[in-house]
């Protein structure tokens, strides 16, 4: 038997059209109908014990739907036409036969020499009863129309595995488009809680533990301090479960500084859509001033424009080193998450710079 790729009577069912398919099965029935009919005939015309074996012997190879390997699909219908052969020696009246079985040979091999071989191999045993040109002529015409009629199948075939072997590629790529989506996704939920955990708790565990150290220095003046702290961190805490933004008024993130001997000027109100995400900068910033700058003092300026808010921290420390930290990088990811602009820059001191659309929140 030829296998899906070479034979006639075997194609991919698993293609996205199921016309396809259908025609192809159709095609495939109707060679066997053929056959069926025209041994029917035959035999019914001009019994020939022979043909009991070709009859079996067809339906044992070209029914069945086993795939066999390319020798073993010649050795099969060398046999078969070797039966026909001999049937055609007894009697004229199985030379129609000839029309299926050409279909069946061309289906054999896997190239087209090999296809041709087999055709012009099963026309040529019509010659041998033959007396008259009609009887050279007419089974030569039926060959050109059974080999246009396997060209037509070969076509559908074709066409039948293109498209099935692209919806299978179309489906393993959206697969991939899936997984790499979920990844992404993944990863920017988890980019973000990390940046919601460290401009919220990370920041507050800090201030606790530097007043911790100062409560070892001194003993009884930091505690309030300290209770405090791991309140509001208890309530970002559970802000941060239950999936709501706790924003903190700017003069509280000035005390907050101050706490720690930085003292803090505001100039400028953050505009109420804006508010969250000059917050965050604005407490990063301040808490990079407090941790890395040795600044004594900061000032933070809001000047609003008509399409968007520009927010600058700048402090009178020691200047940034140009090293990129988790703050430095959630602030910049933040403002680009509005589509915004974000800079540092280190001249007496250092400039936090960020420019925020209005239209990122309307």
């Amino acid at each position: 038997m030829t296998s899906p790729a070479a034979s006639p009577l075997h194609d991919d069912p698993s293609g996205p059209f199921p016309s396809l398919p259908q025609i192809l099965r159709i095609s495939r029935g109707l060679v066997h109908a053929m056959f069926i009919v025209l041994f029917f005939i035959a035999v019914v015309t001009d019994p020939q014990w022979p043909a009991l074996f070709l009859g079996a012997w067809y339906c044992l190879v070209c029914v069945q739907r086993r795939v066999y390997p390319p020798g073993v699909r010649w050795a099969w219908w060398a046999v078969l036409a070797a039966l026909w052969a001999w049937c055609v020696a007894l009697s004229s009246q199985y030379l129609w036969l000839l029309f299926p079985i050409v279909i069946y040979a061309m289906g054999v091999g896997r190239c087209w020499w090999s296809r041709l071989v087999a055709a012009a191999a099963s026309w040529a045993v019509v010659l041998i009863p033959a007396t008259t040109p009609a009887q050279v002529i007419g089974p030569a015409i039926g060959t050109v129309v059974a080999i246009l009629g396997f060209g037509a199948y070969e076509a559908l075939r074709r066409e039948a595995e293109y498209y099935s072997d692209l919806a299978r590629r179309l489906q393993a790529t959206q697969h991939q488009l899936i997984r790499a989506e979920t990844e992404a996704a993944r990863e920017a939920e988890r980019s973000r809680w990390s940046r919601e955990v460290h401009d919220t708790l990370a920041q507050g565990f800090n201030s606790i533990v530097l007043f911790a150290q100062a409560e070892q220095a001194q003993p009884g003046t930091q505690a309030q301090r300290i209770e405090a702290i791991a309140r509001e961190n208890l309530k970002q805490a559970r802000a941060l479960v239950q999936g709501k933004i706790r924003t903190s008024k700017l003069e509280e993130l000035a005390r907050g500084a101050g706490d720690h001997g930085v003292e803090v000027t505001i100039s400028g109100e953050a505009p109420q859509e804006l508010q969250e995400p000059i917050e965050r900068i604005v407490r990063e910033a301040l808490n990079n001033v407090v941790k890395h700058s040795g600044a004594t003092h900061a000032q933070v300026t809001i000047t609003p424009w008509p399409e968007a808010v520009s927010v600058d921290i700048h402090d009178n420390g020691r200047g940034w080193d140009g090293s990129e930290g988790t703050g430095i990088t959630g602030m910049r990811a933040r403002v680009a998450e509005v589509g915004g602009r974000f800079s540092i820059e280190s001249t007496d001191g250092t400039t936090v710079s960020a420019y925020i659309p209005r239209r990122a929140h309307d």
